[in-house]
């Protein structure tokens, strides 16, 4: 109440003017207030920036403040003073000055940082800046300087690229002077509060195209109370669509309303049953196909057994385990492990290893399964394949190296081409429920509709 009342006195000072009124006409008066309105700010306004900018906020463009702010400044005539308005912060007052159509710009810089309220580091980067001045405009790559010289390291591994910015997006010297050089021109050295720049224009724009930026609009429109908006405007002619009861809460009107939405829109409706039957028609093959098919072991092998002579290789693969090992001793004891286990239960070489061989905290033998074709890794060239290599050498904490398993010209079983047999033998099992399907469904075409559809 005390702030509400304050900033209605305020208010009337911007308004109204203090003092003996100077001049005639709109424009007289309006710079009279103007000059009245920031020395109210300093004097009045709680914004701590108040005290750098004398309550300049610069250009409001959309999302960048809060939506209260933008709509009332967005509503209030050039050259006038706001009406009182609330936003999360407090309560505002705003004097619009100019406007201007939306312009972008793309632009590169090279910085050189300079420690605030320090005189010596102001120095030393206005006389690098003034060198590299020199440099790029004697003919240096501006991007290969950036990357070398810039103390802006974000910009810099880019070239010094910013990308495209509009105004208000950066502090007003460096905005002044990107907006003000013509395409491809090099800045003179400019100081804002972070250092000095040299800025180079790259290009300027105007206003995208909607389609291109709508879904960038669309989440910066979802993150701040403008979607609040929209919900209480939906809210609000639901309502009074459905004649709905005052005693309903915002949430009952907005399930009530999304109940109804395929009554309302027959084209939501389809889209919906289309969604439903491709959800159903998706189960349905996941159960009858696809996991059918990955899980059916039995299935699987017939099937790779059954069209054998399909799968085949241009070059050999080595299929088997590739032992590194502290010791002789090691690797042997792996070895053994691994021929009387590899038929009869390959699940438990990893554990009878490690209960056997790797009894300390450091494991005296690491063991890899795969099939391998040439080329695939260095050590199984050597050692499966008989590849003469002199720049393979076993792993120092690991000296031993040996391999155990066999060479295959061609797949021996369907888990030495698992994906290709399981992609397969889907396609085998969709075409068998198609064939069950059209059995216990037959189809009947109502040929005075298929007609009518050919019109």
């Amino acid at each position: 109440e005390t702030a509400l009342k304050k900033i209605h006195e305020i208010h009337q000072r911007v308004t109204t003017g203090i003092g003996k009124q100077v001049g005639k006409g709109r424009k007289a008066k309006m710079v009279y207030e103007k000059e009245n309105f920031f020395d109210v700010a300093r004097a009045y306004s709680e914004d701590p920036s108040v005290e750098q900018n004398g309550g300049e906020l610069g250009w409001i463009v959309p999302f960048r403040y809060v939506y209260s702010f933008e709509e009332a400044v967005y509503n209030t005539p050039l050259d006038s003073v706001s009406p009182i308005f609330e936003s999360p912060f407090g309560y505002h007052i705003a004097l619009v000055e100019e406007e201007k159509p939306h312009t972008e710009v793309s632009a590169a810089h090279i910085m050189k940082m300079v420690r605030r309220g320090d005189e010596e580091s102001d120095k030393s980067a206005k006389a690098q800046i003034d060198s590299i001045y020199q440099l790029v405009t004697n003919g240096a790559d501006f991007a290969e300087t950036a990357r070398q010289l810039s103390d802006d390291k974000g910009s810099a591994i880019q070239g010094g690229d910013l990308g495209w910015f509009g105004l208000g997006m950066m502090v007003k010297p460096f905005e002044e002077t990107a907006f003000a050089l013509k395409e491809g021109e090099i800045s003179e050295p400019i100081k804002s509060n972070y250092g000095w720049h040299i800025i180079y224009k790259k290009g300027a724009r105007g206003m995208e195209p909607l389609d291109s930026i709508y879904p960038a609009v669309l989440r910066s429109v979802q993150r701040d109370e403008r979607m609040k908006e929209a919900d209480k405007s939906f809210i609000r002619k639901a309502r009074a669509e459905y004649r709905l009861d005052e005693s309903l809460t915002d949430e009952q009107v907005k399930e009530y309303a999304n109940r109804h939405l395929e009554e309302k829109y027959p084209e939501f409706k389809n889209l919906v049953k289309e969604y439903h039957d491709g959800i159903l028609l998706f189960d349905i093959s996941l159960q009858e196909v696809w996991d059918k098919a990955s899980q059916d072991t039995e299935g699987l092998a017939n099937y790779f057994k059954a069209h054998k002579k399909e799968y085949t290789w241009k070059t050999p693969r080595y299929k088997g385990y590739y032992i590194q090992a502290t010791t002789p001793e090691a690797a042997k004891a792996a070895k053994n492990i691994i021929n009387s286990c590899m038929k009869r239960e390959p699940d438990s070489i990893q554990s009878y290893i490690n209960q056997r061989v790797n009894i300390d905290s450091v494991p005296a033998v690491k063991v890899k399964q795969g099939l391998w074709e040439q080329g695939r890794n260095k050590a199984v060239d050597v050692l499966a394949f008989g590849v003469k290599d002199t720049t393979y050498a076993p792993a120092e904490a690991y000296p031993v190296a040996i391999v155990v398993g066999k060479k295959l010209k061609a797949p021996e079983s369907y888990e030495d081409v698992r994906a290709t047999v399981t992609t397969q033998y889907q396609d085998e099992l969709e075409k068998l429920w198609i064939i069950k399907l059209r059995e216990q469904y037959p189809v009947v075409v109502n040929k005075d509709v298929l007609e009518s559809l050919k019109k």
